[in-house]
């Protein structure tokens, strides 16, 4: 195999890291909402809907924030290898927030 040190990235790889964004924002989004649906059940209706309304606004913080930064990166020549540590950083803030919220629900 050979290295691609110095490659740039296509817009196409750009269009799939924004796709990985989308899904495993979604995934989050799905694995959060079980957790909640459990917590939601003991709780009163305001405390449900708060806690539905923060859920949702995370999301959207989170997509939006990751979509803007793949969005500036693409106005630039952006490396192979660039688009792998975007690919891991993503990884990182989703997991991240998944454990700091499934610990706030429960």
């Amino acid at each position: 195999t050979t290295v691609l040190s110095s490659k740039t990235a296509s817009s196409e790889q750009l269009a799939q890291l924004a796709n990985t964004v989308d899904e495993k924002v979604g995934s989050l989004e799905t694995r959060l909402s079980s957790h909640l649906s459990r917590a939601i059940e003991n709780l009163e209706y305001f405390k449900e809907h708060s806690l539905g309304s923060q859920l949702n606004s995370k999301m959207t913080e989170l997509r939006q924030d990751l979509m803007a930064e793949i969005a500036r990166a693409s106005e630039h020549n952006v490396s192979v290898e660039k688009v792998g540590e975007w690919n891991q950083y993503v990884d990182e803030k989703v997991e991240n927030l998944e454990e700091r919220l499934v610990r706030e629900i429960q």
